[in-house]
């Protein structure tokens, strides 16, 4: 069955709680595991690990913010259209990301349409 917009949506919204959890159960142990290194290669992991901590907060209410205001705004016949995302998730870039998040398109080459099982 495949899986609606708004499902998606709203799944998106649960699985970034638990991605918040992660990210500062991760960071914590990241930045323990180095906390007494003095090697050039360990400043410069505690700079991209506090810097990688600045940034969350921010990404993280930018995409729930978005994704609230896709189900708020949204007639309910577009909610209702499979979700289809873009296959290209190689991406690290949180910015870019963030952009695409609620894009959904036509099926094509390159694309994926969401069931649920």
């Amino acid at each position: 069955m495949p899986v609606s917009r708004k499902q998606f949506l709203e799944d998106m919204l649960e699985y970034l709680e638990i991605e918040k959890a992660n990210f500062d159960y991760s960071h914590a142990k990241f930045s323990k595991d180095i906390a007494n290194e003095t090697a050039d290669w360990a400043k410069k992991k505690r700079a991209t690990l506090e810097a990688d901590k600045q940034a969350y907060p921010r990404i993280y209410e930018a995409k729930k913010a978005k994704m609230k205001k896709l189900l708020a705004e949204q007639k309910p016949e577009w909610l209702q259209k499979p979700a289809v995302v873009d296959n290209d998730n190689v991406t690290y870039d949180a910015n870019k990301r963030l952009e695409n998040l609620g894009s959904f398109m036509m099926p094509k080459e390159n694309t994926l349409l969401l069931y649920m099982f």
